[in-house]
């Protein structure tokens, strides 16, 4: 029963990314421009993030975890920056921004998948210490996740637009590093919760400007 449950939430999380890019793709016929945007520059993110980290004292749980914690969160964030302010400065539709969330949560959601089934591949889940209802958890938290990496893309979009984003670069870094810090140390299933109520407060404010931003404006960032 064990694998069946991981077969489900493995496959959950592989077609996740790929049912969010035909179903936004049908419904707005977005230009596939920010997705390309969002791979690549996450991907470029994870090796400049690799080579930093191989450097860090890791004796110290605590420490190392800090220091990865605010390097993800500075790269991840800074890279949303530049997808908007320089990469994709030409695509101002409300829906690029969206794509692009896409794209940078893809490997995400397709490595967490990944991980999943290869428990099953090398007979891993037994030897677990955690309950295999807690691996199911996972499959929801690979989706709010998913949609978290979304909302903050369209914030980013929206301060790059307007403008405000040396304003809110910072509160964004901050905001990704507290939420690193709540998924490790809470409780499992703690951490499900917090989650589920931060990108339901972000999905409340998000969707409020973004129904501000008409479609096909092209928001000055003077």
């Amino acid at each position: 029963m064990g694998n069946v449950i991981l077969l489900i939430a493995g496959g959950i999380k592989l077609a996740l990314p790929f049912i969010l890019i035909y179903l936004w793709r049908k419904r707005t016929n977005t230009r596939f421009t920010p997705l390309l945007a969002g791979l690549g520059l996450i991907l470029l993110v994870t090796l400049i993030r690799g080579a930093i980290r191989s450097g860090f004292d890791k004796s110290d749980f605590l420490v190392n975890f800090t220091q990865q914690s605010f390097l993800t969160s500075v790269l991840e964030e800074g890279c949303r920056f530049i997808a908007f302010a320089y990469v994709l400065k030409n695509f101002d539709r409300r829906e690029d921004a969206v794509f692009y969330g896409i794209g940078h949560g893809f490997f995400e959601s397709v490595g967490s998948g990944f991980a999943t089934l290869n428990l099953i591949a090398t007979d891993k889940a037994a030897d677990l210490s955690i309950p295999m209802s807690h691996l199911f958890l996972s499959c929801p938290a690979t989706i709010i996740g998913t949609l978290w990496h979304i909302l903050m893309s369209v914030l980013m979009f929206r301060a790059v637009r307007n403008g405000k984003a040396k304003i809110y670069l910072p509160i964004a870094v901050f905001l990704h590093m507290f939420t690193n810090f709540a998924n490790t140390f809470l409780p499992v299933g703690a951490d499900i919760i917090f989650a589920l109520i931060e990108v339901t407060i972000m999905f409340i404010i998000t969707s409020k400007l973004y129904t501000q931003m008409s479609p096909f404006d092209d928001y000055s960032t003077t």
